[in-house]
């Protein structure tokens, strides 16, 4: 059985937009509980307001982060996945580096 010299998997944009669409909607979310008035928090929520504001805060640094990474993600033209004689190179998370992707050689496996 003769195998091919680079087999490629490409990215899924409409994953990528819908994670970049989560995102943002939980920014949105964080920026509310953020901005929540003391009196609010304390009356509808019965919790401590600096708590909720840290997690307002938390969630919009977080998730505005991961929405910036799918952002640039969304506009990569190259395969997210690629398995060579070499290893597998995985270039579909915001953490692989941008030419040469995460080499796993195949020893390793």
């Amino acid at each position: 059985m003769d195998l091919p010299d680079e087999m490629t998997i490409a990215l899924g944009k409409a994953k990528i937009a819908l994670m970049i669409a989560g995102s943002a909607g939980f920014v949105v979310l964080g920026y509310w509980l953020f901005h929540l008035s003391d009196a609010e928090i304390l009356d509808q929520m019965r919790r401590n307001p600096t708590i909720v504001h840290g997690a307002g805060l938390a969630a919009m640094g977080f998730f505005g982060l991961t929405g910036l990474f799918g952002f640039r993600k969304l506009f990569d033209t190259g395969p997210g996945l690629r398995f060579t004689r070499q290893g597998i190179i995985d270039s579909s998370s915001g953490l692989a580096s941008r030419r040469a992707g995460s080499l796993v050689r195949h020893h390793r496996l």
